[in-house]
């Protein structure tokens, strides 16, 4: 063997060793992580922390995840504001007569109309009548729509869709970060943003390994959880110099609600209230990006050990749920 090849063979030897013990460090760094993360994490006093009477704004609030995210923030105390479709009055009575004390503020609105001039007033009026007290942001609507097959999707279907799920996260993002830099600096303020699994990690080949998330017939749905996956973590990353200002953005697989039908609750299919209840011990103990729920963040992995059936496995998914859209689509939020 000459000189050179010698010494190409070492270097690449040392290389891959070098590769290998990075690759068994991260692998070791993020086990950690995620056992404190889902198993040792303990909720936080957040009246303390974030303004004990304060407002927490919610977005589709009349069922599933948002629902829940509206009783247990009235258990904690704090008013609400709750922005949705006419069936948010009801959950507006429910939570009224069984938290004695809190306040709330129910706006009815079709977020399907977001991008029509003013759209956001009443909003921005309901925040201002509480002086801008307000602690927390939930963006939680969003318009799931899936067709089978995608030509025949309804046009308006289309529209609906990218607008409830894009410019509402950012309208409201925008109105209620003007109000967090105004609040006092003892207290801490936070934006929450559910979003969806939109990518997978593969070691750094995201040019070689499909490292994407693609459900077919959920294709406009998942652009705009992707739209808010980026959007959230763009802004968080703008914001981070405001230290009374906390990100978490959410990046869930399957919640198991009402309008899920034939889902049932098991490890990688988290009911809503198991989903909420995770993310209010991550509330004030982390920032940024989180699965919020130990099912979904091992069903990461899991998927990457065998990528080649992943694609099968989300096909299957979204032609189920296409299946269930169609023969009894949800229009409602």
């Amino acid at each position: 063997m000459s000189l050179n090849n010698h010494f190409l063979v070492n270097f690449l030897a040392k290389l891959i060793v070098l590769i290998v013990v990075y690759q068994l460090l991260i692998f070791l760094y993020y086990s950690l992580d995620f056992f404190k993360r889902h198993f040792l994490v303990h909720e936080l006093n957040l009246a303390k922390r974030y303004g004990e009477g304060s407002y927490v704004v919610i977005t589709g609030p009349s069922s599933g995840q948002g629902k829940v995210f509206a009783q247990e923030f009235a258990k904690r105390g704090f008013n609400l504001i709750l922005i949705g479709s006419e069936r948010t009055k009801k959950v507006h009575s429910e939570l009224e007569a069984k938290y004695k004390g809190i306040k709330i503020i129910t706006i009815v609105k079709n977020f399907c109309h977001a991008c029509e001039k003013d759209f956001f007033k009443e909003i921005e009026e309901a925040i201002l009548s509480v002086k801008g007290n307000i602690s927390f942001l939930v963006n939680n609507v969003g318009h799931r729509t899936a067709w089978n097959p995608y030509h025949q999707m309804p046009a308006d279907l289309i529209n609906n869709t990218i607008v409830a799920g894009t410019i509402v996260q950012s309208q409201m993002t925008r109105i209620c970060l003007g109000h967090f830099m105004n609040r006092n600096k003892d207290k801490k303020s936070c934006v929450i943003n559910i979003t969806a699994q939109c990518i997978f990690s593969t070691f750094g080949f995201g040019e070689i390994m499909d490292n994407h998330i693609t459900v077919p017939y959920l294709s406009v749905y998942e652009a705009a959880n992707a739209f808010g996956f980026y959007q959230a973590n763009s802004v968080w990353e703008e914001y981070k110099k405001e230290k009374n200002i906390e990100f978490l953005n959410i990046m869930p697989g399957a919640v198991v609600t009402e309008n899920t039908e034939n889902l049932a609750d098991t490890i990688f299919n988290i009911s809503a209230d198991k989903f909420v209840k995770n993310i209010f011990k991550l509330i004030g103990n982390y920032t940024g990006n989180s699965y919020a729920h130990w099912g979904h963040a091992l069903s990461v992995p899991l998927v990457n050990l065998a990528p080649f059936i992943k694609n099968m496995i989300l096909r299957d998914v979204g032609d189920n749920i296409s299946k269930n859209y169609m023969s009894s689509p949800c229009k409602k939020y």
